[in-house]
């Protein structure tokens, strides 16, 4: 990180995700506003370090619309929002479509492993009872931003 300004900005994106992942852990819904705070902090992030020549934008743009299209059918748009805020930090710090589909297989994997353990897996593979899955998503997220950023640094 080299401004105090990209502290803050990161800083506020994983707060609002963080409260996002406590209140779908809790009630299985998240306020609207944690995703206009936390996309809008991605994206000034985004800006602040890429400045207008985004090298991820068409990346960022077609995982949106994959994410709005396909996945939002299979676990919810307030899911969908919280991958693209992610995308949109992980394009601030150089990721692609790599790391965005990267921190997809490991939400699903670390979900999965979780589920199994908790022995809320049915035969076919899926869930007796739904969970909330932006609690995983934050964890995932973690690991390949600090992965992107100091890969950044080296």
């Amino acid at each position: 990180m080299s401004t105090f300004t990209e502290c803050v900005l990161l800083l506020l994106v994983l707060v609002f995700l963080h409260v996002a992942a406590n209140e779908d852990g809790k009630y299985q819904q998240v306020h609207r506003y944690l995703w206009l705070l936390s996309g809008a902090a991605g994206f000034f992030l985004l800006v602040l370090r890429c400045g207008l020549a985004w090298p991820a934008l068409w990346e960022l743009l077609l995982y949106g619309v994959i994410q709005y299209a396909l996945f939002a059918r299979f676990y919810g748009k307030a899911d969908c929002h919280c991958f693209c805020v992610t995308a949109i930090v992980f394009a601030a710090y150089g990721g692609g479509m790599v790391a965005f589909l990267t921190h997809m297989l490991l939400t699903i994997c670390i979900l999965a492993f979780v589920q199994l353990c908790k022995r809320n897996v049915n035969r076919k593979g899926n869930l007796h009872r739904p969970v909330a899955m932006i609690p995983y998503i934050f964890t995932a997220f973690l690991p390949i931003l600090g992965f992107l950023a100091l890969r950044g640094l080296l």
